[in-house]
């Protein structure tokens, strides 16, 4: 099974290689570094909260984005922007403004070249720990998303789910959308075809519910109230990402809800009581991003 991951993993790496060999990069590109998938130089659907990371520097800089670790290639300076990366994918050439890590406990693997910013203290105490600098900015730069777009739709349910893509089969996400019926409509960030209906999706909603890190993320961007739940332990890393993003933003959270069966609208109403806005300034992220920014 190992070779036969490794061997899927070579052709996907030789295919991606030799077509951006046909299809040269321009030389003003950003080289970006995530949890991505491309094929002939497309977007593969797989998770939103990854792939925001295309459209948002996209639409902020006005640039072509060459997903780094698609192919093979030299080494050269790359940018790790969303996401949990840097016990990862860190390499000598990185320049980080604004991810983040899975665990604490990994090893990192490369000192990075610059960090300009990261998601929040608890990645900024590991970096710290292990002799690199780190300034004190903080904020997932998906934050930044309703500075390029902000739909105006109406509401048209009461509850969104955002399991993630792990999460998705899960049968706390069918039984509580059966339960709510046409009051709750389940957001699948594995399964879009433009971004921007994901974002209006999630703007139809009253509240959130979400295993998944952008699932929240997002719905504070746009001051949707949501909650935090655990469907599964199928994510890697534990608690770490979300502490260290809601720690940043100055969210009391500190532990997921684990609905032991589906919820009723009554028992989202009274877990949701407690929610508050978050505290974010976007302007030292702004500040510290490492692109010229064009469109604000």
């Amino acid at each position: 099974m190992l070779i036969l991951n490794y061997w899927k993993k070579f052709k996907y790496l030789s295919a991606n290689t030799i077509y951006n060999w046909l299809h040269p990069t321009p030389s003003h590109a950003i080289n970006l570094t995530g949890w991505l998938r491309v094929r002939r130089g497309k977007v593969v659907p797989r998770n939103f909260g990854d792939e925001l990371n295309i459209f948002l520097l996209s639409a902020l800089t006005d640039r072509p984005i060459h997903v780094y670790n698609s192919d093979f290639h030299r080494p050269r300076t790359n940018y790790m922007v969303i996401g949990s990366l840097i016990d990862g994918f860190t390499t000598p050439e990185s320049i980080i403004w604004g991810s983040g890590l899975l665990s604490d406990k990994h090893p990192l693997p490369h000192k990075p070249k610059k960090v300009c910013a990261v998601r929040g203290p608890i990645t900024r105490q590991y970096l710290l720990r292990n002799g690199v600098d780190c300034p004190e900015v903080y904020g997932d730069p998906a934050l930044l998303t309703p500075m390029i777009y902000k739909p105006e739709v109406e509401k048209k349910y009461k509850v969104g789910i955002i399991p993630h893509i792990h999460d998705l089969h899960d049968p706390f996400v069918s039984q509580t959308a059966m339960l709510l019926g046409t009051d709750c409509h389940i957001i699948d960030f594995g399964n879009y075809t433009d971004w921007h209906d994901v974002i209006d999706q999630i703007c139809q909603c009253e509240c959130i519910l979400s295993s998944s890190l952008h699932g929240l993320i997002l719905a504070d961007a746009y001051h949707i109230p949501n909650l935090w739940i655990r469907v599964s332990d199928k994510l890697v890393g534990g608690n770490c990402k979300f502490l260290d993003y809601f720690s940043a933003v100055n969210r009391a959270t500190k532990e997921a809800v684990s609905p032991t069966g589906p919820l009723t609208y009554t028992q989202i109403q009274a877990l949701l009581a407690d929610y508050q806005p978050i505290d974010f300034n976007p302007a030292p992220l702004l500040e510290a991003c490492p692109f010229e920014i064009k469109n604000l």
